[in-house]
């Protein structure tokens, strides 16, 4: 598959100045404290200019992606939890969001006309790149690189192209929203859905988490929707299923919950999140002894969860009831 010469022309656009508008939303949103965008531009050109220098000699992309790496990794920290690199100002290590990370790993590569481009929209810390016909799979935490010839992770084996800007950004944009659900503002929460949506309209993931927002704001009918696109989208990501199945028991319908568990049991059955949740939605149904069940998969997966093992044993208790 060739490279469009049209998309590669665009690689040189300065991806970085959109991601920080991004930022600057966020922050006029009130889910960051503070902002400045020329700190945060003299940020991108000191690891810019570091990497240059790491960069001299190195042909391989690998070496070239080490070297980057390099140069992150001796002025920022990444963390997949800080919500702005500018909460962390006084730090030795600034602390340095794992999606912006990515974005200025893209930027850097653009600017520096490397040979490997952003294949998918990044997964929290893992970046995909695809290195003319292979891709590589880059780990921007520990930058780890392994090959991904093999495409095992790929739906039904399409080859991605690289990414316009545009697409790209929805990541951000993603970010953004599920940040604004987890603290409850899903109003806001799906304004930068709909941003992302914009960008790119094949990422599975902003399907299901507009729906779950739609479900928290009382629109069931909405969120089931969406969660339908989701999964017409992508039937074998099992978390289209499981989240089908929080916006159905959110409207009531425990028993049709049940089943979208079921579904996202099937496609993914370590996750202790699916049994916790059709536990639930078992308890409601009125079957006690197969939400205990469910629990007791639920805890031995994932023993640490307070408010798991007390749901757990009120439903023990219920099954000792006259």
């Amino acid at each position: 598959m060739r490279i469009n010469p049209g998309r590669k022309k665009r690689q040189k656009s300065f991806l970085v100045r959109d991601i920080l508008e991004i930022e600057k939303e966020a922050f006029e949103r009130g889910l960051i404290p503070s902002f400045d965008i020329n700190l945060l531009l003299d940020i991108f050109y000191q690891v810019k200019k570091k990497a240059k220098e790491y960069l001299k000699y190195r042909v391989c992309p690998v070496a070239q992606l080490k070297a980057i790496h390099k140069a992150m990794d001796e002025l920022f920290e990444v963390s997949g939890e800080e919500p702005s690199l500018l909460m962390s100002e006084g730090l030795a290590k600034r602390k340095l969001d794992c999606d912006l990370t990515c974005g200025v790993y893209l930027s850097i590569a653009r600017e520096l006309n490397l040979p490997f481009y952003g294949a998918l929209v990044p997964s929290h810390a893992i970046l995909t790149w695809r290195v003319g016909q292979s891709f590589l799979y880059f780990d921007t935490i520990s930058g780890d690189i392994t090959n991904a010839s093999s495409l095992k992770s790929f739906r039904k084996s399409i080859l991605f192209p690289p990414l316009y800007d545009k697409e790209f950004m929805s990541t951000f944009y993603n970010t953004l929203g599920v940040r604004f659900a987890e603290v409850g503002k899903h109003q806001d929460a799906i304004f930068f859905f709909n941003k992302a949506l914009k960008c790119y309209s094949l990422d599975v993931r902003l399907f299901y988490h507009k729906a779950v927002s739609l479900a928290q704001l009382g629109h069931y009918k909405q969120a089931v929707s969406w969660c339908e696109k989701a999964i017409n989208l992508d039937s074998f990501d099992w978390k289209a299923h499981f989240n089908m199945g929080v916006c159905l028991a959110m409207s009531g319908k425990y028993e049709e919950a049940i089943n979208s568990y079921n579904r996202a049991e099937k496609l993914h059955p370590k996750d202790y999140r699916i049994y916790y949740y059709r536990a639930d939605a078992l308890m409601h149904s009125g079957h006690l002894a197969l939400a205990i069940k469910d629990y007791k998969k639920a805890l031995f997966i994932h023993s640490g969860d307070d408010g798991l093992r007390k749901d757990y044993e009120t439903a023990l208790r219920y099954s000792q009831e006259p």
